[in-house]
């Protein structure tokens, strides 16, 4: 596994390492969020979210010099994917849903222990 992406804000000191197996990320923000209600009676707007999904490259059967996306019969798919947080010197490590990890992070982001799900 290597580290694919860092989201980090400098001001808060919060930063997100994720790592995988897989040679592409793809990225998207929250460039449509309109006062969007969330859970707990939270409002999104644009720019508020982002996403970063772990993956082959898509049009990888068209570029040899790509890994192969393709799994043929008998052959195991895996696909890893580790989330690292840290913030003020708490370092989180999950390998789960991410708005259980996203909510473990909020609850527990003034204890002085790291978390390893």
């Amino acid at each position: 596994m290597k580290k694919v992406a860092v989201v980090k804000d400098d001001g808060s000191g919060r930063r997100l390492e994720l790592w995988s197996n897989q040679p592409g990320v793809q990225f998207y923000t929250g460039n449509f969020l309109d006062h969007v209600e969330g859970k707990g009676g939270a409002v999104y707007e644009i720019h508020d979210g982002l996403c970063l999904e772990t993956q082959g490259f898509p049009d990888s059967v068209n570029h040899p010099q790509f890994p192969s996306q393709i799994v043929n019969p008998g052959e195991v798919y895996k696909h890893d994917m580790i989330l690292q947080a840290a913030t003020d010197g708490i370092k989180y490590i999950f390998l789960g849903p991410i708005d259980i990890f996203l909510r473990l992070i909020l609850q527990s982001e003034n204890e002085s222990q790291s978390l390893i799900l």
